[in-house]
């Protein structure tokens, strides 16, 4: 699900999404290729021609380091006045929307 910010100064989109890279050398079409990374990527939109999209950068949901494994089952992104939340059924991540890959934050919430 993407979560929409409509504001006066700038329309922020965010997209989970999970990221497989497909195997060229495979002849079966339907194969789901090598998983890389999940996250929750952020963009500012805009009507400007040619720069539609603005990548603001991505709230990674997958951190255990071993890209060998399935991410998170879903994640929601929320945003506040300056920053985005990327919470998945254990963790919530959060960052400065300005400067997300430098502000990262994460907050486990999974039951022990």
């Amino acid at each position: 699900a993407f979560t929409f910010r409509q504001g006066d100064a700038d329309n922020l989109l965010a997209l989970p999404i999970d990221l497989y890279e497909s195997d060229p050398s495979s002849s079966e079409p339907w194969a789901w290729g090598r998983y890389v990374s999940s996250g929750l990527h952020v963009y500012r939109l805009s009507t400007t021609s040619g720069s539609a999209f603005e990548s603001l950068g991505v709230v990674p949901t997958h951190m255990t380091g071993d890209n060998s494994t399935w991410g998170p089952a879903w994640t929601r992104g929320i945003f506040g006045d300056s920053q985005v939340w990327a919470v998945t059924p254990t963790t919530v991540h959060a960052a400065r929307i300005d400067a997300i890959e430098s502000t990262l934050r994460t907050l486990d919430i999974s039951a022990r």
